[in-house]
């Protein structure tokens, strides 16, 4: 397997205990530390609902999404326990039109993912 960033192989270390588990991260340690996952989370309104907005990724440099796509489990585990009737948007950037599309929609309470945004002024415009 081999890194969708700095494309170096990844080594994963066999023992008995994890000879059977199929681990499928895309990402090695070394661009993990350059690039960590810090989970923001923000609450826009919108014209009929919420959108909740979870953001991982907070860097000004283009990475793969495919790199990070193990780590969304634990939003996914939350989103059907939790948001069940929102609808769940996925997307590896945002920026500020998708973000006013997303709020003119009238189909209630959003759960949104984001690998990282592309957003100037979010503390001006979205956070309350």
């Amino acid at each position: 397997m081999f890194c969708y960033i700095c494309q170096k192989k990844i080594l994963v270390k066999k023992t008995i205990f994890n000879l059977f588990v199929t681990e499928t991260h895309h990402i090695c340690e070394y661009c993990l530390d350059l690039y960590p996952i810090y989970i923001q989370y923000q609450v826009i309104p919108k014209d009929i609902g919420v959108i909740n907005w979870y953001s991982l990724i907070h860097s000004d440099e283009d990475l793969d999404g495919i790199a990070y796509m193990s780590f969304l489990k634990p939003l996914y585990i939350d989103y059907l326990k939790h948001d069940k009737k929102s609808i769940y948007l996925y997307f590896d950037v945002i920026s500020d039109k998708l973000m006013l599309i997303l709020q003119s929609i009238g189909f209630g309470d959003i759960y949104l993912v984001t690998l990282y945004d592309e957003i100037k002024e979010k503390e001006h415009a979205y956070v309350i």
